[in-house]
């Protein structure tokens, strides 16, 4: 990409176009409520990994040894694939790679989709600003049907994005 960027007269290094794009898609759209995200990947992997290590291993060392196994493998693997990807499609045409490394980053930002769940939390804690130093079950039952609500009516609101949203 950097190749076709520096051809075409633009003399800014094309990892910086491929940040830039990415954070702006970030900001634009965020993860989209119905696209499949990396993320959910990861936790299939670790849901199974998990339950196949609790199965097998009983010894405290050999868990956290496990454990170690399990977070260099989400991170390494999350890196190999993210750069197979690039390099796999890089050759069919290199704007083809960018895009592909544009969209692999602006899923790691995840800044707007963050942001949303956060303020999905706020509004619910200025109805509980006598909030206890420690949770009780009713509070907490309370909590999450309320988040519950916000986080359905939300995710409805995005399955249905051609009609107006309440604000």
């Amino acid at each position: 990409m950097g190749r076709v960027m520096a051809e075409a007269g633009i003399g800014i290094p094309a990892g910086f176009w491929v940040l830039a794009i990415a954070a702006f898609l970030d900001y634009l759209i965020g993860d989209p409520w119905h696209w499949p995200h990396p993320v959910q990947a990861m936790g299939w992997v670790i849901h199974h990994y998990s339950q196949w290590v609790l199965g097998w291993l009983k010894s405290p060392l050999l868990l956290r040894m496990a454990g170690v196994i399990l977070a260099l493998m989400m991170v390494g693997g999350s890196a190999t694939i993210g750069w197979l990807l690039v390099w796999f499609t890089t050759p069919l045409h290199p704007l083809l790679g960018g895009f592909t490394a544009t969209v692999i980053l602006a899923s790691c930002f995840a800044g707007r989709s963050l942001r949303r769940a956060a303020n999905d939390v706020l509004t619910v804690l200025p109805e509980h600003s006598d909030l206890p130093e420690h949770s009780d079950e009713k509070f907490d039952q309370k909590f999450d049907q309320k988040f519950d609500q916000k986080f359905d009516q939300k995710k409805a609101d995005h399955e249905r994005p051609n009609q107006a949203k309440p604000e």
